[in-house]
């Protein structure tokens, strides 16, 4: 199985992966479940070394940066959530983001929630609850020396192993996906096809 791993830090893990509410500014990239590539990042996150977890993952469809939808997917959404925070604001700026065909970009979607500070509560969850509905498990940030996966999926996790206390980072995502290609191909080019059997009878 392709796969890949992260770490995650909390103070409060119930040992379970679960996409939790937020309160307002605590989702500096949406509501989801936080992991990086960095274990000082997760380390900072946690109250002990204890806290600090590796965490294996199916591999993830990740947003794409051109992932677009019809306007009507993002309306629908907004109808639907009856407590959103802002509303208004957030229907203010919409349309500044609508693409002359009438999409727009799910990653602008998201900022526009963002900066509204629309995702505290309920609407976070529904939020990620959404996305995965639309085939999109997770966000991956880029920074310069570590990767951020903010998961909405969280039936895409295999294993948790808590107690990490090697100091050390596990490698990006991309190096991640590649290698786990790398050993696809080398697995499918080790299968032997079955050997015919010569159906000629050699006459002496």
């Amino acid at each position: 199985m392709k796969k890949i791993t992260l770490l995650h830090g909390s103070k409060k893990f119930t040992g379970n992966v679960e996409i939790r509410e937020s309160k307002k500014g605590h989702y500096e990239s949406g509501v989801g479940f936080y992991m990086t590539t960095s274990y000082n990042t997760a380390r900072k996150y946690a109250s002990t070394s204890q806290n600090v977890m590796t965490v294996s993952l199916e591999e993830l469809n990740f947003l794409n940066g051109q992932h677009k939808l019809p306007v009507d997917d993002f309306l629908d959404f907004i109808d639907s959530q009856y407590r959103m925070k802002g509303k208004n604001k957030v229907m203010r700026e919409f349309y500044n983001h609508v693409e002359s065909n009438n999409i727009m970009k799910v990653q602008s979607f998201i900022n526009l929630l963002i900066i509204s500070e629309s995702l505290a509560g309920k609407t976070g969850i529904n939020l990620a609850n959404w996305l995965v509905e639309k085939g999109i498990d997770a966000i991956i940030e880029n920074h310069v020396n570590q990767d951020w996966v903010i998961l909405f999926n969280a039936q895409k996790v295999i294993d948790i192993k808590k107690n990490v206390h090697n100091f050390e980072d596990v490698k990006r995502v991309k190096e991640q996906i590649n290698e786990n290609q790398i050993k696809y191909e080398k697995q499918i080019l080790s299968e032997k096809l079955p050997v015919k059997k010569n159906e000629y009878n050699l006459k002496k």
